[in-house]
């Protein structure tokens, strides 16, 4: 994907930097949240009116009920006091995203002013994980429940860039929010409704070979769905 949901990484970005000793009595502690938003989204036969938050299973949405991301490595950079910081972390991890207000953690960060800061994910497959899955159930206009897969099975970067901090020995929230439905946006029905299924249920599998289209149109749409801001407790 291109720069790349959510997105969710953060679970190993506090295990590393828990491994760096304190500069000073006055360093800050971050404490690290997850949080996926939005589940259900509309779809209509016009882009500009589908994916608005709406009802589980309303007629005309897609409803999303359990994902995972596979991290492979976790960057954090910024401009420290105008100095170049940075901390990186490579170890594959599956992690369930649609745990709400999930805490990864607190770790300790050097006292100054950073600015720049850029929390970089990259997503990738393992032995037994795809990058990202998603799964859950299109509901045609009819009332009809269809269940989808996605598989984002391609490596992936997601950049996120929250506003600059001053650490002065205080305790900080990092939240990290993905709004699911955000993967409906510019999408339609008849992008769904012209899907090829398979098995008695008419199941829709979505991933680079399968349904091309369609993946292609959600992997867009998976760079709009993370941010990450960072407030003060």
């Amino acid at each position: 994907m291109k720069k790349a949901l959510q997105s969710v990484l953060i679970v190993f970005f506090a295990t590393v930097l828990n491994g760096c000793q304190k500069d000073s009595v006055n360093d800050g502690e971050l404490t690290y949240n997850f949080k996926t938003s939005n589940l259900s989204a509309s779809l209509s036969s016009t882009a500009s009116a589908s994916g608005t938050p709406v009802a589980p299973l309303s007629n005309g949405s897609i409803t999303w009920k359990s994902g995972t991301v596979n991290i492979q490595q976790i960057y954090f950079g910024a401009k420290k006091d105008n100095t170049p910081f940075a901390v990186e972390f490579e170890k594959l991890s599956n992690i369930d995203i649609l745990k709400v207000s999930t805490v990864s953690g607190s770790v300790a960060i050097p006292t100054g002013t950073y600015s720049d800061i850029k929390l970089r994910l990259r997503l990738k497959e393992s032995a037994t994980n795809k990058p990202l899955v998603l799964l859950g159930t299109y509901t045609e206009i009819s009332g009809t429940k269809i269940p989808i897969e996605i598989q984002f099975n391609e490596t992936y970067e997601l950049t996120l860039t929250p506003p600059a901090l001053t650490i002065k020995g205080d305790k900080y929230d990092v939240n990290v929010n993905l709004d699911l439905s955000k993967l409906a946006k510019n999408l339609t029905l008849s992008d769904f409704g012209q899907t090829t299924r398979s098995g008695a249920d008419n199941m829709i599998l979505v991933n680079s070979s399968k349904n091309v289209a369609l993946f292609e149109k959600l992997k867009a749409n998976f760079l709009l769905i993370a941010d990450a801001q960072i407030t003060k407790k």
